[in-house]
């Protein structure tokens, strides 16, 4: 699914209407990807992990990135996520954030301490 969606992502058209139709796919794929993560057994900590990199999909529009910019953002996203689902179904332990990963969850919280900082 992640796959699909990073495919997806990559092949968006960047016009009001290709916007509107990624959302509506990306509401339906989330809602698809969320159902199956539940099933699998023994999964909490994955899930936890997967779900708190994904979460992250929607801020490229809150912090300005253009379409190129967004791409890579979510592709990076899904990619991060990829390696804790294959780390899961290996029966690895599950690997730390990435360098990348920290970088971006720290940018988005910067972004939102300044909105919530006095002026």
């Amino acid at each position: 699914m992640l796959i699909r969606f990073r495919h997806a992502t990559a092949s968006r058209i960047n016009d009001e209407e290709g916007v509107d139709a990624w959302t509506e796919a990306f509401v339906e794929w989330s809602v698809t990807f969320d159902a199956a993560l539940y099933v699998v057994p023994d999964g909490d900590e994955m899930r936890k992990r997967v779900f708190g990199i994904m979460g992250f999909v929607g801020y490229h529009d809150e912090l300005g990135q253009n379409h190129s910019e967004a791409c890579l953002w979510i592709d990076a996203l899904c990619r991060e996520a990829i390696g804790v689902l294959s780390a899961f179904l290996r029966e690895e332990p599950l690997p730390e954030p990435s360098q990348f990963f920290l970088d971006q969850r720290e940018m988005v919280r910067a972004h939102h301490r300044s909105l919530q900082a006095p002026s």
